[in-house]
């Protein structure tokens, strides 16, 4: 049930609790999102950069609280968000469960001159202020499944932002050499269904070293952004492959950096099932939330590591064989890995085009 445009008084108290319901329930703590100098209708009606992101709505000191509006008024100002419209003036900002998505749009910007391309996280539980995240459908009848609107200004310790270069030249093609096929593909919708298409690869050597480079760009942000990384193409793990084995999610771990709050996301409603969020069209979404919940309900048992990523000099001679696997057989934490064997057990959305492209950062 999206929102009434008819309505134009103020929220009814059972409106509110189905929408509070909703995003409480329905929407990963962790988003993402590119943006540029020019994202947000540019830098003369919002602001994009790497200490906040404040909507053209909040601009100048301006506030308001979503629930003070009708729902006619939050519909207007939502649609106009997402077609691209300037008019209302948006309170809200967009982000994606996708990094796929997010890092393909990177690249599209970054290539059609864009300045200042930015990959952008964010802990929904850890911003400043009073900011309410939806996914697109719950607001719009014709809401993309791609896209979520995260209404006031983005800023504290949940947020993070890094340069595009950055996280190129932590060798993101090393991981993602598909990459390039974004130039004429913005939100990659081509490029994700080929190389979902494709049977689960194995982690390599070469993509753990990226993801631990990448991810530690983030911070205290890193583990989300790992997950992300090691599901941006099909692994063999899946609700109906089967989990990671210990070892494996040990040679993951390698990978994280700050690991210390996926144990917090455990008993969240976000991950209990894959029937929580919508995944249409993305499967490296619903692969990140198994993982995420893999991974999540492994670290609270998990003896800590003092070394929180992988040493780039470390050699296959140099990793401990002291570990054993959930079969019993004793082998390395990353020898699988090294030695190129499989991790885990075996086994269109409408889009925005044109010049909405541009009106803000995804």
């Amino acid at each position: 049930m999206v929102l009434d445009a008819s309505q134009n008084g103020v929220m009814s108290n059972a409106r509110r609790k189905y929408f509070e319901y909703l995003r409480n329930h329905n929407v990963p703590r962790y988003l993402f999102r590119a943006w540029s100098n020019s994202s947000g209708g540019g830098c003369s009606i919002s602001i994009n950069s790497k200490n906040e992101i404040i909507p053209p709505a909040f601009m100048r000191n301006q506030t308001h609280s979503l629930y003070s509006l009708s729902e006619y008024d939050i519909s207007q100002m939502a649609s106009a968000h997402y077609s691209g419209g300037f008019t209302p003036l948006s309170g809200f900002s967009s982000w994606a469960a996708s990094l796929h998505l997010v890092l393909c749009y990177a690249e599209y910007m970054q290539h059609g001159n864009h300045r200042g391309v930015h990959v952008a996280v964010i802990d929904t539980h850890h911003l400043d202020g009073d900011v309410l995240v939806w996914h697109v459908p719950h607001l719009l009848n014709n809401g993309g499944f791609h896209e979520y609107l995260a209404h006031g200004k983005i800023a504290g310790r949940g947020y993070k932002a890094v340069p595009f270069k950055a996280i190129r030249k932590a060798r993101l093609t090393a991981l993602f050499p598909e990459i390039s096929r974004a130039r004429q593909d913005s939100f990659g919708y081509s490029v994700r269904a080929e190389m979902f298409a494709q049977i689960g690869k194995a982690v390599e050597e070469k993509e753990i070293e990226a993801m631990g480079a990448i991810a530690a760009l983030f911070g205290h942000l890193s583990a989300p952004v790992a997950v992300a990384l090691a599901t941006l193409r099909p692994r063999p793990w899946s609700e109906e492959l089967g989990e990671p084995s210990n070892a494996d999610l040990e040679a993951l771990f390698a990978a994280l950096g700050d690991s210390s709050r996926l144990s917090e996301c455990e008993k969240e409603a976000w991950l209990k099932s894959k029937d929580m969020v919508r995944t249409v069209s993305f499967p490296d979404v619903e692969q990140w939330i198994f993982l995420m919940r893999v991974m999540a309900r492994y670290s609270k048992g998990r003896q800590p590591v003092l070394r929180p990523k992988l040493e780039r000099d470390m050699s296959v001679n140099s990793v401990s064989t002291d570990s054993r696997s959930t079969g019993g057989k004793r082998k390395s934490l990353l020898c699988g890995l090294f030695c190129g064997m499989r991790l885990g057990r075996s086994g269109p959305d409408k889009v925005r085009k044109g010049n909405d492209l541009e009106t803000d950062g995804v």
